[in-house]
């Protein structure tokens, strides 16, 4: 068998793995805490996208649902991990913060400093945010504190409010609250998550990477370090710690961990229309693999893969999407990266299908591009 071949079995292998470990293949009837507990963390800059996310990991889930266990603090959203939002479990929320945020606001700190941003300010503004949301008894949205600062004489030129707020979070003192029309808020953490015993940090990175592996694995020690936001060494003595629980593959000369689980030899055939930032992508620092070699060009020259809203069959991307809104209808624009068979048009349109019946969106025929 030739070494091209061998290749080609290693990932198909390495991305059944994946698809189950990640729950996109006969997605459990979880609740919305389950699953975002289950995956760790789940990136959630595009707050509209991110939930399809999770609902493409959830029998069954329908957006009010969603958003009902979002508004009731079941998940919260804040910056942790790497400097951007996450959703997260109330119950991870704390020593997740503890473990990750240190090096979040050792990142931050250049911008910090060129928009006039230092611990004297960040004190400032944490107790006035603090005492605000305290004395309103209430949820409050991004404006209506940048209300409160301007009128305290804190500048917010530039990117100034997003540092300012980043900051708040990473403190542990905000978190995300429930919506408020079409806007989101801010509320006291203590006052949705109770206090908790802190992990000791060397209990909190075995617990961040025996999270990982089983619901990202196979992976390798610069996915995790990329993902977690944690130095290469942390990640490495984290996986040490648990190694004992962890299995490994070596291929073309990288080592992939994962938690030992039953995996299908064939996975059952479904189509995929993942959001930008998508755990399935966004999770791994090298995402090669997720692209047959011959089309990974296209979209490589473009940018980064992370931007785009991504069509995969197989584990494989093959293609892009996204959702044109028109006077009397929605619909599925896609350009393949390749031709596809009528049995793939198939599972592809019944995946629109469920994407348009979550968000309740008019469709008017047709309802693919």
């Amino acid at each position: 068998m030739g070494i091209h071949r061998l290749e080609v079995m290693a990932t198909d292998h390495l991305l059944r793995q994946r698809l189950a470990n990640q729950q996109l293949v006969n997605p459990p009837q979880h609740s919305v805490p389950e699953i975002v507990s289950w995956l760790g963390a789940v990136q959630s800059q595009e707050f509209h996208d991110a939930k399809w996310s999770v609902a493409q990991r959830t029998d069954g889930l329908t957006h009010d649902a969603f958003m009902q266990a979002f508004n009731e603090g079941m998940i919260l959203r804040t910056h942790v991990l790497r400097p951007t939002w996450h959703f997260v479990a109330p119950a991870d929320i704390r020593w997740m913060l503890t473990l990750t945020a240190p090096r979040i606001k050792a990142f931050m700190r250049t911008n910090d400093r060129k928009l006039g941003l230092d611990e004297a300010v960040f004190s400032r503004t944490n107790t006035l945010i603090e005492q605000t949301l305290g004395k309103a008894g209430r949820y409050l949205t991004r404006m209506e504190l940048a209300g409160v600062l301007k009128q305290a004489g804190i500048r917010l030129e530039a990117n100034a409010l997003a540092h300012i707020l980043t900051r708040a979070e990473l403190e542990g003192i905000i978190c995300s609250g429930a919506m408020q029309g079409k806007h989101q808020t801010f509320a006291l953490l203590d006052e949705r998550v109770p206090e908790a015993h802190q992990l000791p940090r060397e209990e909190a990175l075995a617990k961040l990477a025996t999270r990982y592996f089983a619901s990202h694995g196979p992976a390798t020690v610069h996915d995790f370090s990329w993902w977690s936001g944690l130095t290469l060494t942390d990640a490495r003595l984290s996986i040490e710690s648990i190694k004992s629980e962890l299995a490994s593959e070596t291929i073309q000369g990288s080592t992939y961990w994962f938690v030992p689980a039953s995996i299908p030899d064939r996975l059952p055939t479904r189509a995929l229309l993942l959001p930008n930032f998508d755990e399935y992508v966004v999770g791994y620092a090298d995402r090669t693999r997720l692209l047959e070699p011959t089309y990974a060009g296209e979209l490589s020259g473009q940018g980064t893969i992370l931007f785009y809203k991504t069509i995969v069959l197989t584990g494989q991307i093959v293609g892009t999407w996204k959702l044109v809104k028109e006077k009397a209808r929605c619909r599925v624009e896609r350009q393949p990266l390749r031709a596809l068979t009528d049995c793939e048009e198939t599972q592809i349109a019944e995946t629109v299908e469920r994407y348009l019946a979550f968000y309740e969106l008019p469709v008017d025929e047709p309802v693919t591009g």
